[in-house]
């Protein structure tokens, strides 16, 4: 759930073009409409020579999809007979009409830029954990969120990351432990997700920090 600067994928996007290179964009999570655009390297101008894509694409059914410019999809050349490309569920029926419909209700009901304002406000909510004793830093954008937790040494808090998932799905919410460490708590939330139910999750949450911090831990 980290962030990159600003110039980091134009940077990339540089480098690769004068190097000859591809440059392949990965946003199976963070693509259509996730971080307040349809896809996040929106958020930076630049256009990527392959971009893989999935998850939210056909609306809970299995499916996923990599888009090249012509030029890196023309490598394939022409079939003489036989395909060129293929895999046993390619161009399911149903999955792809489910993709069809998916799309035009994101485009028709403008949820990019809803998750936008929804996520701005998300993250203003999530901020009131930013002092707590234990969390090192909150961050994200659009509905896409992490808060990392880290001990009193400063090293990665996977085992209270843990505690807190516990603490949390006893309260009815549920969370994934995210990052390299498995120390950051992930917030990947419904774009329909209403205020009321936005704040009560996350004051479960936060009575799961509670319970898990290094204090009440010492004292139980």
């Amino acid at each position: 759930m980290i962030v990159p600067n600003a110039s980091f994928l134009p940077g990339l996007r540089e480098i690769c073009t004068r190097r000859g290179r591809l440059l392949i964009v990965d946003e199976i999570l963070t693509g259509l409409g996730r971080t307040g655009y349809w896809f996040q390297c929106d958020a930076s101008n630049v256009v990527p020579d392959l971009l893989c894509v999935g998850k939210a694409l056909a609306g809970g059914l299995p499916l996923s999809a990599c888009i090249g410019t012509p030029d890196v999809m023309s490598a394939w050349g022409r079939s003489t007979g036989e395909a060129r490309h293929t895999s046993t569920f390619l161009g399911n029926p149903l999955a792809c009409a489910a993709a069809r419909a998916t799309l035009a209700t994101l485009r028709a009901e403008g949820w990019p830029a809803r998750v936008a304002t929804r996520g701005a406000a998300f993250g203003a909510a999530l901020q009131r954990f930013a002092d707590l004793p234990g969390v090192h830093a909150v961050r994200g954008t659009g509905l896409l969120w992490g808060v990392e937790l880290r001990d009193r040494d400063g090293a990665p808090d996977a085992r209270r990351t843990f505690a807190v998932i516990c603490e949390a799905l006893r309260r009815g919410v549920l969370l994934l432990g995210d990052g390299t460490h498995r120390n950051v708590l992930a917030f990947t939330p419904p774009f329909c997700l209403e205020d009321s139910v936005r704040d009560a999750a996350l004051d479960a949450v936060g009575a799961a920090l509670a319970a898990t911090a290094p204090s009440a831990g010492a004292s139980a």
